[in-house]
């Protein structure tokens, strides 16, 4: 898939700061630096691809959230009967 200008760009400045961090008198600041321009650069790349974000999971209607159906009176229905 051919993608645009500003999205080969991209790579190549993430590419350059690959390289930066990895020389070894980089202080933690400066890595710090690196590593917050490296997520934008990723955000600038899934922009230009026109990804959409990714959206959040509602676990709510996951089958294992759901409670169990039983066939018959439950335990505590039974033990009361009982009583």
């Amino acid at each position: 898939m051919k993608y645009s200008r500003p999205y080969h760009d991209a790579v190549e400045m993430q590419q350059i700061l690959v390289a930066d961090v990895r020389k070894q008198p980089v202080r933690m600041t400066d890595r710090a630096v690196l590593a917050r321009a490296y997520v934008e650069l990723e955000e600038m790349k899934r922009k230009l691809k026109m990804r959409p974000l990714p959206k959040s999971i509602d676990v709510s209607k996951l089958p294992r959230n759901q409670p169990k159906r039983t066939q018959g009176p439950s335990f505590t229905e039974t033990e009361k009967e009982s009583l």
